[in-house]
């Protein structure tokens, strides 16, 4: 009962800040920035970042070096290929050059959570790719330093036990190989706060050429972006003024520090405790969607072989039908990686590899629903939200059958 009091407690004190934050808001300047109409989630981030690293200038990669001879102590290796990518082989970012190097992101800007074995997969995958150990670097970038990996996120795939949460690790585990010891010199925890942010004013602005205006332009509205997330921005310094003194009115502070900051401790804990419950429901909640569109999809399509993979803890959700044209299969469906989800046309359960003579038919149906983004799993996918997913989902599945009718 005392742990449902205090969540009464915090979310009408959240309500308040909110109705406070918003008529603060209200009253400042008119602003806008691109990358906040867009609503940049991680992977949009990452591409930002992608595309900033792929800067080169008479075939040096002036931004690139400078990010490794800023953050990544140990990084020893001259960079003059390197093969850059965003969301393949389900690695945020990666960096590699051939017999050289492989630096692995891992972005968490919107604090993320990391999944069980999530490191340790991705240094697997590109162990596949032929890189040592020792050739291979971790980039881990949460906004702060709250957000930090875990000890399961180290160990080794399909191991760790349901015991395990994101706070603790089963004595089953402990025992399990684990990749931490052998990155403790190639491992890099950043932040976007207190590295990435300042990197950018400071080392990367200033040294933009005076004809790189497009780059200037986008370097600047992403760190006006990042100011925002943060409330860094000079505009914004009044109103975060006025926020403490409502704050401090709130909490009761009085004229000691030291138990003023018992206080922010207290209702930080506090706080820290509603935001692993939410998470906790937040994960129920996302299986019901996948369970309910299963569901769904049986009903509405019952002439397809479905698409079934939901599994607690599962690395990559996904439910969709195969559909067929001629003698060539191919899936249509929805799919999760936990950070992001989107939907699209691909060859999951349908085929070894992209097909041709799919890709070149099915061309229409994607340029015509806007899906632009492809890979080696896909003809093509978009990116979606909870809310409008299966509804998304299911136009495509709808769009496809009719063109396929009329194709023949």
């Amino acid at each position: 009962m005392t742990e449902i009091e205090n969540f009464k407690d915090i979310n009408d004190f959240t309500k308040l800040f909110i109705i406070k934050y918003n008529e603060r808001k209200a009253q400042l300047p008119y602003h806008i920035n691109v990358i906040d109409l867009l609503h940049a989630n991680e992977n949009a981030h990452s591409r930002i970042l992608l595309k900033l690293l792929q800067q080169s200038h008479k075939g040096k990669y002036e931004i690139l070096e400078s990010f490794v001879k800023e953050f990544m102590q140990g990084f020893d290796h001259k960079i003059e290929k390197p093969v850059f990518s965003a969301e393949t082989y389900r690695i945020d970012l990666l960096i590699r050059e051939k017999n050289k190097y492989a630096i692995i992101f891992e972005n968490k800007i919107h604090n993320a959570v990391l999944q069980k074995n999530q490191l340790a997969r991705y240094i697997e995958k590109v162990k596949l790719l032929e890189y040592s150990v020792k050739q291979i670097y971790v980039v881990y970038l949460p906004p702060d330093n709250h957000n930090k990996p875990t000890d399961c996120s180290w160990r080794i795939e399909g191991k760790c036990c349901k015991e395990c949460d994101r706070n603790t690790i089963s004595d089953e585990c402990k025992n399990l190989f684990s990749y931490d010891e052998l990155f403790t010199h190639r491992y890099n925890a950043l932040t976007y706060k207190s590295h990435i942010l300042p990197w950018l004013k400071s080392n990367i602005i200033p040294s933009c050429r005076t004809n790189d205006t497009f780059l200037s332009s986008a370097i600047t509205q992403y760190i006006d972006h990042l100011e925002k997330i943060f409330g860094l921005k000079k505009k914004d310094r009044k109103m975060n003024m006025e926020l403490n003194d409502f704050l401090k009115e709130e909490l009761n502070f009085n004229e000691s520090p030291e138990q003023n900051v018992g206080i922010l401790n207290t209702k930080i804990g506090e706080i820290n405790k509603v935001i692993y419950q939410l998470n906790k429901l937040k994960e129920d909640s996302h299986k019901l969607c996948w369970l309910s569109w299963l569901e769904r999809l049986q009903a509405d399509f019952p002439q397809y072989t479905i698409i079934d993979e939901y599994v607690d803890d599962k690395e990559y959700v996904k439910v969709g039908v195969i559909m067929k044209y001629k003698d060539y299969s191919f899936a249509i469906l929805i799919e999760t990686n936990f950070n992001s989800i989107y939907y699209g046309i691909g060859r999951h359960k349908s085929s070894e590899q992209i097909t041709p003579e799919i890709a070149a038919f099915i061309k229409p149906v994607l340029e015509d629903n806007g899906i632009i983004k492809n890979s080696q799993w896909w003809y093509g996918y978009k990116d979606t939200s909870y809310e409008n997913g299966y509804f998304r989902l299911k136009t495509l599945i709808e769009e496809t059958r009719q063109f396929i009718e009329n194709y023949i």
